[in-house]
């Protein structure tokens, strides 16, 4: 037979037990909270940098010959080389944080092949070196470290 010392510790430790259990789903919903937050702000910020380009046809333009048709940062009047630095930064910043989130386990495997930068035209370019060469020491050393191993013309 149990005595009362008996019961009131099992009681505790019940209680310890089911206080465990709660916690781990609190941090398990927190988790899930976290990653969704996550991937909502990475495609807002893709979202606008695209919407920014594509909504105005002069920076589209501006952006159209700068990146495809190779034209010098330096071949454009000072107002369109802001704006092109602008969108240089803004789509480093989202790859950045998508890299990091990335690293951190926030962004699902299954979604980190979206917000990879291999391969992109973009990251490719002369142009896009020359803005890198002055811009690198602005992000996150094992940002850069893994950008300029897939890229190895943007190494200093």
């Amino acid at each position: 037979m149990m005595g009362k010392k008996e019961l009131r510790e099992s009681v505790g430790l019940l209680a310890i037990f089911l206080s465990l259990i709660f916690v781990g789903i609190e941090m398990r919903q927190n988790n899930i909270i976290a990653r969704a937050s996550a991937i909502n702000e990475l495609a807002t910020n893709q979202r606008n940098w695209l919407l920014d380009v594509v909504t105005d046809s002069e920076l589209s333009s501006i952006w159209g010959e700068y990146l495809f048709n190779a034209a010098p940062a330096e071949s454009f009047n000072r107002r369109d080389q802001t704006r092109l630095t602008g969108l240089q930064q803004a789509l480093v910043i989202n790859m950045e944080n998508a890299f990091l989130q990335r690293e951190m386990g926030l962004l699902p495997d299954e979604l980190s092949n979206l917000y990879h930068f291999s391969g992109s035209p973009v990251f490719s370019s002369d142009n896009f070196a020359a803005f890198w060469s002055n811009e690198r020491y602005r992000y996150h050393p094992t940002f850069v470290a893994a950008l300029e191993q897939e890229y190895p013309g943007l190494r200093e």
